[in-house]
């Protein structure tokens, strides 16, 4: 599923937020050039608590943005959670379970 114009514009700004509070700007680091270009998508990198253990389907990972660059095709990606991108954790209270045993 191709990204929303909405999330685009929020991801532009949300990383360039990020970047100018740093004061920094994105160039390229195999070429040093400035145009990206934004992956129609998020990525996912999966967590694994050892290496060389197997993929485990539905475990936990990292969802990321993924900008591409427009001249030598480098790729990057940003945590789409700094980048304040994710949907908001529901709080789920403390619901006190009854004994129906009786």
């Amino acid at each position: 599923m191709a990204l929303s114009e909405e999330t685009k514009k929020k991801v532009q700004e949300n990383l360039n937020k990020k970047l100018q509070e740093k004061g920094r700007t994105l160039i390229c680091p195999a070429c040093g050039n400035g145009n990206f270009i934004l992956a129609d998508g998020f990525a996912s990198d999966s967590l694994q608590d050892q290496v060389g253990g197997g993929l485990v389907i539905g475990g936990p990972s990292i969802p990321e943005i993924v900008l591409v660059c427009g001249h030598c095709g480098y790729v990057m990606k940003f945590s789409a959670g700094i980048l304040g991108l994710l949907p908001e954790k529901i709080e789920k209270k403390d619901v006190e379970q009854k004994d129906d045993t009786k």
